[in-house]
Order: structure tokens, then C-alpha cells, then sequence
């Protein structure tokens, strides 16, 4: 599973958990450690695209530094 469709299942999680009929004492529980999980899977994947994009820049500012 990929980590896109992770942080979509658990921004449904998320948005559904008022409407699950849970006692508040779990969902205090609950939906920090979901939030927790969202923004750790979201900083991986901004991290992953600023690798890649850097890698980009590089590889093209290598290739064009050769040219006299």
C-alpha cells in the first residue's frame, strides 16, 4: 500500500472518527496518535519530493555545464 493511499484512509479515519459512536476518553486518544501518523506520512512524502526535485536540478546544472 502506498504511502498516498495510507494518508488518505487515515483522513477518512479522521473525518469519520466524531460519527463512530466512540466514548470521548478514546477518541482523546485516538485522534493524536492519527494525527500523529498524517503528519509523519505527509513529511516523508514532501521530504521524498524535495530529494527528488533536487536531484533534478542537479543532474540538469550537470548536464548543462558541460557545454562550452
Amino acid at each position: 500500500m502506498s504511502r498516498e493511499s495510507v494518508l488518505s484512509i487515515l483522513g477518512v479515519l479522521v473525518l469519520l472518527s466524531p460519527f463512530l459512536g466512540l466514548p470521548l476518553a478514546i477518541l482523546s486518544f485516538i485522534l493524536p496518535l492519527l494525527g500523529a501518523l498524517t503528519l509523519g506520512i505527509a513529511l516523508s512524502l514532501r521530504r521524498d519530493r524535495v530529494r527528488k526535485a533536487s536531484a533534478i536540478a542537479t543532474s540538469h546544472e550537470t548536464s548543462s555545464s558541460m557545454v562550452p
